[in-house]
């Protein structure tokens, strides 16, 4: 028998499927431009906000994030590839800042450099933000001289921390 929980996340995968395909004018590989993108078969769809930016289609809170299933929860973590096609690593690594679950890595400043390796090796946009030096690009061209950083105000809470650590374990 199937949860509700279960039915529940299949009727809004369908339900946001639905209203994909309503507003890019039909199916996949129409002619028609959209700025909206959808991650594969799930039905969620990422969007440039009025920032201009992509952000984590998940808008929900810390409970129910933590109510997902670790699957549901991998279906808002991976980021189409289309996305990666249209942003610059600057944009490729707020975005990585604002990764849902962000606040659970290990916060021994050396966990934390290893928590973003591991990541890596699992997520899409890890492994291209850690790829190149793009994170610690990042890290030293916003780092204040106070050790501080500049950072998007859709940045998680610790983001800086995370920083930090990468520069002075990882980077």
């Amino acid at each position: 028998m199937i949860s509700k929980r279960i039915l529940l996340f299949l009727l809004t995968a369908i339900l946001f499927s639905a209203c994909s395909l309503e507003s890019t004018g039909g199916l996949a590989g129409s002619d028609r431009k959209t700025e909206k993108e959808t991650s594969g078969d799930t039905g969620i769809v990422w969007e440039r906000s009025d920032d201009g930016k992509f952000h984590y289609p998940f808008e929900g809170e810390f409970k129910e994030w933590h109510a997902l299933t670790a699957d549901e929860q991998a279906l808002y973590h991976r980021v189409p590839d289309n996305v990666f096609a249209e942003c610059s690593d600057e944009e490729l690594v707020e975005l990585a800042l604002e990764y849902p679950g962000l606040f659970e890595l290990n916060w021994d400043s050396k966990g934390v450099a290893q928590a973003l390796k591991n990541l890596a090796a699992q997520d899409n946009l890890f492994a291209c933000v850690l790829e190149e030096g793009r994170l610690t690009h990042y890290a030293k061209a916003h780092q204040n001289a106070d050790g501080t950083f500049t950072l998007s105000p859709a940045a998680d809470p610790a983001a800086e921390i995370i920083l930090a650590a990468w520069l002075r374990y990882a980077g």
